[in-house]
């Protein structure tokens, strides 16, 4: 069963979820239970595309959830989604097309998370390379929707609103506004995160107020997959074998006039060390400027 544990001095919260040890590590396609023909090693398919036929993405339970709804006050729910059934096609190796379909059906999932009364709010986040926490090659992301609100969410909530009543101007607008793109399109826009923990870490943010992650057409899903692989690209010039997080800061149905969704692109080219466990404090060798300097040239040169 889950729990959290509150730190009483520090006030951070921990997540207690021994099955989350019985994970394998998978690297070879002959043992990969995502791979087409080892269905049967997970969980039922909850939605798959193309809905009928051989399958190109598909999404089940998490065999080893974080969260799950054994507890009725800490009610969860976590997906994988298999983004592809071929085993070595990584993520930032998809065309747009491709890549946009997996941002439809994460939008597809999501929308019928939302309407669960069960759950008040939901992610989406990505974990490519060892570093990154992946303990499957095979190309995946996954879902997480909590009957509860984290610590971190509610404040985030709680800065988004405050900034609303200094500046009557959302936050995550603003931002997109006055900070310079990497690049753009009609739908959103991509820039250097301006207070980045970690180096090159990226940030998209979609032009139109929205608090809730909402793709609904294959327009706006190759604009946002456009930028994504835009980013990734300009990352694995940097590094080729960069691992990477893709993570979905997303907000709740009661916080569509304040809150604004955003996607991170967090590159794992450095590790915390004893300062930033002491402090919190988190040390970054690069300033804005210099990333922007750097990505901008690596995207704009990828794409004259």
């Amino acid at each position: 069963m889950t729990q959290i544990i509150e730190d009483s001095l520090f006030g951070y919260s921990v997540v207690l979820a021994p099955k989350r040890m019985q994970r394998p590590h998978v690297e070879s396609s002959e043992k990969c239970p995502f791979c087409p023909g080892h269905e049967f090693e997970t969980p039922a398919t909850i939605l798959q595309y193309p809905e009928t036929g051989t399958w190109r993405i598909r999404s089940f339970a998490n065999k080893y959830p974080i969260v799950d709804d054994s507890s009725a006050h800490l009610a969860g729910r976590q997906e994988v989604v298999v983004e592809t059934p071929v085993h070595d096609r990584r993520f930032h190796d998809m065309s747009k097309e491709e890549m946009a379909r997996v941002v439809l059906f994460i939008s597809k999932r999501l929308n019928s998370l939302y309407k669960d009364r069960r759950f008040v709010w939901s992610t989406w986040f990505k974990n490519q390379g060892p570093l990154a926490g992946a303990s499957v090659n095979h190309a995946h992301s996954q879902l997480v929707s909590l009957g509860f609100i984290p610590k971190a969410i509610r404040e985030a909530q709680a800065r988004a609103r405050n900034y609303y009543k200094t500046t009557r101007q959302c936050l995550l607008c603003d931002r997109a506004q006055k900070k310079r793109a990497l690049s753009e399109n009609a739908f959103f826009k991509l820039i250097v995160h301006p207070a980045g923990r970690l180096p090159w870490q990226m940030q998209i943010i979609p032009r139109a107020h929205a608090a809730l992650f909402d793709v609904g057409r294959m327009e706006v899903a190759e604009a946002l997959a456009d930028l994504i692989r835009r980013a990734l690209h300009a990352l694995l010039q940097i590094d080729q074998n960069v691992s990477y997080n893709l993570v979905l800061h997303n907000g709740t149905s009661k916080s569509h006039d304040r809150y604004h969704w955003s996607l991170d692109i967090v590159p794992r080219l450095a590790q915390m060390a004893g300062l930033e466990w002491a402090t919190g404090l988190y040390v970054q060798p690069l300033s804005p400027q210099q990333a922007f300097d750097t990505l901008h040239n690596l995207i704009r040169g990828k794409n004259e």
